[in-house]
């Protein structure tokens, strides 16, 4: 498994999704395994969607854009 996160190798990510230089983001994070690449994200109460137990469709929408874009481009690196 490699250490550093995808998002964290490129100078001036603002992106709200995983930008690590952007303070009020998700700073999403993604690494590559022998598997394949792993996400890791932990949701804060303000996530919600109204219900407690229901993470809001847009937070959803943009893991899944970061980390699969992210996943493609590091992809592509080592190919």
């Amino acid at each position: 498994m490699y250490e550093k996160p995808f998002q964290d190798h490129w100078k001036h990510n603002h992106c709200w999704g995983c930008g690590a230089d952007n303070d009020h983001g998700l700073k999403i994070k993604s690494i590559m395994s022998d598997d394949g690449a792993i996400c890791t994200w932990m949701p804060a109460p303000y996530h919600k969607a109204g219900p407690d137990n229901v993470l809001n469709g847009g937070i959803i929408a943009s893991i899944f854009d970061c980390h699969t874009s992210c996943t493609a481009i590091a992809d592509a690196y080592v190919r």
